[in-house]
């Protein structure tokens, strides 16, 4: 509290009462402002990592639909990783995307999200671009879905309980994702944006079966500008 009344003071050197008054409703409305946004990165994170929002509100103290209310949405400004972990700006299908690529996960019984789950998690939705992008490649998303498939680790003994947390590469391809809608100049994140970060991986089993098919980072962009444009 000293603290906050010394940087109070020292905004206002020559100020009165009144003046000290009037700087502290601003320093407390911004205080409340930092303290909602550091809320808001760990609730995101928390999405990242898996947590509904029924889980998250009961962290929280609240109910589900008083959690999403607050936070969805929710932008820290200049904050490019607080921007992608909040998914702030993704689309309805790459927020569905990711959320799939959980299932994904479970559904294989594994004990992380990596770029395949997340591949397959695109591969539901056929009418999005990066779906035709794909198929405009002359590659079947049925072939695209075997080879991934095929790729996948054994099944985990046991399956796991909760929320599957995402593996370096699928954290990776996130921040991958993110990037390609910056390097764009896009305002939002889409399903797009989330293949082009797959491809931007580099190396990994993912990679190598899309290479495999004839599918590359380069003509991928290509369809996208194409199908993106005409639409």
């Amino acid at each position: 509290m000293d603290d906050l009344i010394s940087v109070i003071k020292d905004r206002r050197p020559d100020g009165d009462a009144l003046d000290y008054l009037t700087e502290a409703v601003v320093v407390g409305e911004h205080l409340g402002e930092q303290a909602d946004l550091l809320v808001g990165h760990f609730v995101a994170l928390a999405r990242v990592s898996g947590a509904t929002w029924s889980e998250i509100g009961q962290s929280l103290g609240v109910t589900k639909q008083a959690a999403q209310k607050r936070f969805v949405r929710r932008v820290p400004p200049d904050n490019a990783e607080a921007d992608l972990r909040t998914f702030a700006r993704y689309t309805d299908e790459a927020r569905a995307a990711v959320v799939q690529a959980q299932q994904e996960a479970q559904r294989a019984r594994h004990d992380h999200i990596g770029p395949e789950h997340i591949t397959l998690a695109l591969l539901h939705q056929p009418e999005t671009s990066a779906a035709k992008a794909i198929e405009a490649l002359g590659v079947p998303l049925d072939v695209v879905r075997e080879s991934i498939t095929s790729r996948l680790e054994p099944p985990s003994e046991t399956a796991p309980t909760g929320p599957v947390p995402f593996a370096a590469q699928g954290k990776q391809a996130l921040e991958l994702t993110h990037a390609e809608a910056l390097r764009l100049g896009h305002d939002h994140v889409g399903v797009e944006h989330v293949l082009l970060g797959l491809l931007s991986l580099g190396d990994g089993p993912v990679v190598a079966e899309f290479a495999r098919l004839g599918v590359t980072k380069e003509r991928v962009e290509q369809e996208m500008t194409r199908l993106l444009g005409d639409a």
